[in-house]
């Protein structure tokens, strides 16, 4: 019987994961029957399928490495656990402790995996960056997003500005122009999104308007019914990462919202999942007894059923174990 183990990590940390992947393959002791490598959101992952008898091997060459393990159930918390403190007093894996700390300084100081020692001595350790302030005319325009803009203004202004709204009524007012109008109504949407992402991102106390102009955009029949360019998606994903950063309750309200869409709302559980278990001193508590309180699990495992077909078996895995967690909790 084959166990699969989940590893998740930045994409900075592929070079380091895939050495310690390729050691597994090449393990004589080891029957390594696929591994394969998927992108999580803002994370990458791998999973490694084994026979159930290797499992604790694997577990242990991991760890050893300082490698992030999946927690799929209580059974691989335990071990998790068990397997830190075994690992801990062993001097089996003395030589992978040795590499996970050297990549743990190379990590601290801000150099890649995939950097030469050459590069190593050039390159200074990478400071984390604050969000940038946005520039003055960005600003402005944000004041007047939707507002009916004087006629004489530019149509591109219109469009860098995001101010999608203001050109389809254009072209209903308009209609001898509207093919050089509906030539503008997609690239003005597709800067709509963008900017309501870094302003709601940068600026706190715009938050709530930024979440409320992505709802609009995602509800709004006429843009659903644009099937050149999947700007639901896109606005999706905007919503999705500005909640992640800004608003994670509004990620929950979102995941039972009935009318964004089924795909909006089980991607949003599983960015939830990943919030609550990913983190990197553990479980969200606070986060997993919000979701326990307040998801609508009828109404989300509805949803689910619709996209199931086109979920990865990765985001599988996530959304799994977001509702045997809840399902668990709240009995």
């Amino acid at each position: 019987m084959l166990s699969s183990v989940l590893v998740t990590f930045k994409e900075s940390e592929e070079f380091y994961i895939r050495a310690v992947l390729r050691e597994l393959r090449k393990n004589e002791s080891l029957s390594v029957k696929r591994i394969t490598i998927g992108q999580l959101f803002d994370k990458k992952a791998a999973s490694i399928f084994i026979p159930e008898s290797q499992l604790q091997d694997v577990f242990d060459k991991l760890i050893a490495n300082e490698i992030q393990i999946f927690p799929f159930n209580n059974e691989y918390k335990t071990k998790i656990k068990e397997t830190i403190e075994k690992v801990r007093r062993s001097s089996v894996y003395s030589q992978d402790k040795l590499r996970a700390e050297y990549f743990r300084k190379r990590r601290i100081s801000g150099i890649s995996g995939l950097q030469s020692a050459e590069s190593e001595q050039n390159h200074k350790p990478l400071l984390k960056k604050n969000p940038k302030e946005l520039p003055t005319e960005i600003k402005s325009a944000l004041k007047n997003i939707d507002a009916n803009i004087p006629a004489n203004e530019s149509l591109d202004i219109h469009v860098k500005d995001g101010n999608y709204v203001v050109i389809k009524n254009m072209i209903k007012n308009n209609p001898f122009q509207n093919p050089q109008l509906k030539e503008k109504y997609i690239p003005a949407i597709k800067n709509c999104v963008k900017i309501q992402l870094e302003k709601g991102i940068s600026s706190a106390s715009y938050v709530d308007t930024a979440i409320q102009k992505l709802k609009e955009i995602i509800c709004d029949p006429e843009i659903k019914a644009i099937t050149s360019e999947d700007l639901i998606d896109l606005a999706g994903k905007a919503l999705i990462s500005l909640c992640s950063e800004a608003s994670t309750e509004e990620l929950i309200n979102i995941i039972n919202l009935p009318n964004v869409g089924q795909r909006l709302n089980v991607m949003s559980a599983i960015r939830l999942a990943e919030l609550i278990f990913e983190k990197d001193s553990g479980i969200d508590e606070e986060l997993q007894k919000m979701a326990v309180e307040r998801i609508n699990r009828r109404f989300l495992m509805t949803s689910y059923d619709v996209m199931e077909p086109v979920i990865s078996e990765l985001n599988k895995s996530r959304f799994n174990l977001l509702m045997n967690t809840i399902h668990e909790l709240a009995a």
